[in-house]
């Protein structure tokens, strides 16, 4: 049985990092030898990683979020009913926001520590006012497996709005 999400909250742990995602734009192609080397465009975008500190807690935050398998590195679909929660004045990441109407819990879920982004990561978040939200992995993993698990599709995620204020 899943656990109800006001008991789920306090069972995530929470990491900021970024993700090079695809962007439209130019391609370069670069010859080398007798090949090319094509290289397309990409942006930078804020990831928040939600992590379960069991298995059972990240299956049922999983079964929560309803977020489909991130086809990394293609952009995840969006979803209007999350949004990131940002804190202009000292630039850090406060926690995230359900306006879908489907939760009968709070819809505001702050982390108990705000994460403060790097200058860099702020200017990735202000030119994109978007974030990944993605959850797949279990403890508190290192960057080394946050990378892993994009490769492996081991995360399912969606493209959600950032707020500021």
């Amino acid at each position: 049985m899943a656990e109800r999400p006001r008991d789920l909250w306090s069972q995530l742990n929470m990491a900021v990092t970024h993700i090079g995602l695809p962007a439209p734009g130019v391609v370069t192609a670069q010859p080398q030898g007798r090949t090319t080397v094509i290289t397309g465009n990409q942006v930078r975008t804020v990831t928040l990683v939600l992590s379960g500190r069991t298995s059972a807690t990240t299956t049922a935050a999983q079964d929560h979020f309803g977020w489909p398998v991130w086809d990394a590195p293609a952009v995840p679909a969006q979803d209007h009913g999350w949004k990131a929660v940002f804190n202009s004045a000292n630039r850090t990441f406060e926690g995230f926001y359900d306006e879908s109407g489907q939760s009968t819990d709070p819809k505001i879920v702050r982390i108990a520590v705000p994460v403060r982004l790097t200058d860099d990561m702020w200017h990735m978040l202000e030119k994109t006012e978007a974030v990944v939200m993605c959850i797949g992995l279990t403890g508190d993993p290192t960057p080394q497996a946050i990378a892993t698990g994009v490769r492996q599709r081991q995360f399912r995620a969606a493209l959600v709005e950032a707020l500021f204020h």
